[in-house]
């Protein structure tokens, strides 16, 4: 059931879970299966929603990013359906996944055009890839942090060189007005002198 709403683009209505008990139970139904879900499932939904809820809450988070860090919700549902050490462990992939993904965005700001930031672009990326390909195996995740970190760490290389080059643009700017200064000061000194 959970891997037929993975697949499917749900809307923050639908990742209440009030709303994704009664879409699991409706697709139970549907398909022949008892559609009384066990405490153990139902509070694990719970807990995954209330994850989400807090991450969503915080003022920080784009509405943009928002909405494409929600689809992860899902398949991080399907996870601790499967492994309850997602809860229990802070180094669990899935988890992590989260984290970086909710780090990196913290503070980002929306640009005009959304589809050229390529922050935006590798968190959609890294969020499709999860939602289509994440099955059973959580190493799906793992792949993904490795890969958003990866980009992370590329996208600070390549500030930290900016912001060298353009300290270094800048003193050279400052030592060839100080020297211009200078000849200016000499010229202007030599002038009186010859006077």
């Amino acid at each position: 059931a959970l891997s037929a709403l993975q697949q499917q683009s749900l809307d923050a209505a639908d990742t209440n879970p009030e709303r994704i008990k009664a879409l699991v139970n409706r697709w139970l139904g549907e398909h022949g299966h008892a559609t009384a879900l066990e405490q153990s499932v139902d509070d694990v939904i719970d807990l995954v929603s209330m994850l989400f809820d807090n991450l969503m809450a915080d003022p920080r988070l784009s509405p943009s990013l928002q909405v494409v860090i929600a689809r992860l919700q899902i398949p991080v549902l399907k996870v601790a359906l499967r492994d309850r050490q997602l809860f229990s462990h802070a180094d669990h992939p899935a988890r992590c996944l989260i984290n970086e993904l909710a780090e990196a965005a913290t503070g980002w700001t929306e640009p005009e055009e959304l589809g050229r930031d390529p922050l935006y672009g590798k968190i959609a990326e890294v969020v499709e890839r999860v939602v289509t390909r994440y099955r059973d195996d959580v190493n799906v995740f793992d792949n993904a942090l490795r890969d958003i970190r990866y980009f992370l760490e590329r996208e600070r290389e390549r500030a930290r060189v900016i912001e060298q080059r353009t300290r270094q643009t800048a003193e050279g700017n400052l030592r060839v007005e100080l020297a211009r200064e200078a000849v200016q000061e000499e010229v202007e000194a030599r002038l009186v002198a010859d006077l």
